[in-house]
């Protein structure tokens, strides 16, 4: 039901807004001439006209507003995750670069199958 979804603050400000301005007009009404009652509206007709618009915007894009939320929120941990993949594929990359320079190990083949079953990949090395 969209009214459990609408935060009950909102909605109280939003009619006691309303109802302040439909007051201050019957109060004119009542009390002086229509003359003045037509000053008044002229005066707060715009007001009024900005309450309910923003009222209206408010409601009918909080769901779009949330959702769009939701959806940065998820694009962020999608980058986050590529990211941290990409670090740790050059850090393998870096790890192999620095094993093929190190003249010093004789066993390279298999460091480097080491390294890539300890990656996850699989894949064979074939001497070259």
């Amino acid at each position: 039901m969209i009214l459990a979804e609408i935060a009950t603050g909102s909605v109280i400000i939003g009619v006691a807004l309303i109802g302040l301005i439909g007051a201050l007009m019957m109060t004119t009404v009542l009390r002086f001439d229509i003359d003045a009652a037509l000053k008044m509206w002229g005066a707060l007709g715009t007001l009024l006209g900005l309450v309910v618009g923003t009222m209206g915007t408010y409601f009918f894009s909080k769901d779009q507003i949330q959702q769009v939320q939701t959806d940065y929120q998820a694009l962020k941990q999608e980058f986050q995750t590529e990211l941290s993949s990409r670090r740790a594929n050059v850090d393998f990359a870096s790890a192999l670069r620095e094993i093929d320079r190190d003249p010093s190990i004789t066993d390279k083949q298999n460091i480097y199958a080491a390294i890539i079953k300890e990656a996850g990949l699989n894949g064979k090395i074939a001497p070259i």
